[in-house]
C-alpha cells in the first residue's frame, strides 16, 4: 500500500513502490511501480478498468512502461484524489490476487456499503461481472465484495448467507449505484430490505445534501409511476433533481429536501 493510504490493507504487491510530488497549488504527481501483470489489471480490457478508477477518484492516469519492462503508473490532481486513486489501485490488486481487503469502513467518507444475499450474487453481478461493470461506468464508482460467507440475522433468527459489497466513489454515484442494487435484490429477494430497515445503511451521514424519502404505492400506483420501460421514474427524477428508484413498490428518492 502506498505511504499515505486512508486503508489499512496490506501491500496489493511487494514490488511495488510509490512516489509523490505536489505543487503550490494543490494539483501534483504520484507514481506507483507496479510489475507488467499488474499493469494489466490497472488498464482492464479497452482501458476500462483505469477510466473507472479515473472517474471514481476523480485524477487523471497513465501508465508508462519502464526500461526494467515494469510500468509507472502515474497519477495527477490534487493530494486526496491521488491517494484514494492510490488505494482504489491496491484494492483492485488485492481482489484480483484473491486476497482479502482489510478496510476499516468506518474511518473512510467515500464508500458505501450493501449485504448481498448470496443466492442472488449472480443475477446482482451479471455474466462475467457484465451487469456490475455497467453500472460502475454508470455512477463512476468502483464496487468490491468484502467478506465472503458472513451470516446476517434475518427477521425470524434465521442465518442468512451474505456476501458485504463495498461500493467506492463519489456521494451521489455511490447512492445511485446503492439504490439500484437494493432494487435488484429485492426483486430476487423480497423483503429483504422492506422488511429490515436495518439493512438499509442510507445515513446521510457524509453528505447532508442526500437526504430519504420513502412513498408507498399500491401495484396501480406503481406502474403509473414506472411507466413503460421505466419512462416515467426517468421522467420524474430528471425533472426534480432527486435520485429516484423503486424498490419492491416503495419509491425511494434521495437529494435535497427541495429536490425530494
Amino acid at each position: 500500500m502506498p505511504e499515505g493510504s486512508r486503508s489499512k490493507s496490506r501491500s496489493a504487491s511487494s514490488s511495488s513502490s510509490s512516489s509523490s510530488v505536489s505543487t503550490t497549488d494543490g494539483e501534483g504527481l504520484s507514481v506507483i511501480r507496479v510489475d507488467s501483470s499488474e499493469a494489466g489489471l490497472v488498464l482492464g480490457r479497452g482501458g476500462a478498468t483505469k477510466r473507472k478508477i479515473e472517474n471514481a477518484a476523480d485524477v487523471d492516469i497513465e501508465l508508462v512502461t519502464t526500461e526494467e519492462g515494469d510500468s509507472n503508473v502515474e497519477l495527477r490532481g490534487p493530494g486526496n484524489n491521488r491517494e484514494l486513486g492510490r488505494d482504489y489501485i491496491c484494492f483492485l490488486l488485492l481482489h484480483k490476487k484473491g486476497e482479502s481487503l482489510d478496510i476499516n469502513l468506518e474511518d473512510r467518507d467515500d464508500c458505501t456499503w450493501i449485504d448481498v444475499p448470496q443466492d442472488t450474487i449472480g443475477y446482482v453481478t451479471g455474466r462475467e461481472r457484465s451487469t456490475m461493470n455497467s453500472m460502475e461506468e454508470e455512477t463512476d464508482t468502483l464496487m468490491f465484495f468484502l467478506d465472503k460467507g458472513k451470516h446476517s440475522e434475518d427477521g425470524d433468527g434465521d442465518a442468512k448467507p451474505t456476501e458485504k459489497l463495498v461500493i467506492f466513489g463519489p456521494a451521489r454515484g455511490r447512492r445511485i449505484a446503492q439504490l439500484k442494487l437494493m432494487s435488484a435484490i429485492e426483486t430476487k429477494s423480497p423483503g429483504f430490505f422492506l422488511d429490515d430497515k436495518e439493512r438499509w445503511n442510507l445515513g446521510d451521514k457524509h453528505d447532508p445534501k442526500l437526504g430519504l424519502t420513502t412513498v408507498k404505492m399500491t401495484e396501480g400506483q406503481f406502474t403509473y409511476a414506472l411507466g413503460r420501460r421505466g419512462t416515467t421514474r426517468r421522467k420524474l427524477e430528471k425533472a426534480s433533481g432527486a435520485i429516484m428508484e423503486y424498490i419492491g413498490y416503495t419509491a425511494f428518492i434521495c437529494g435535497t429536501k427541495e429536490e425530494r
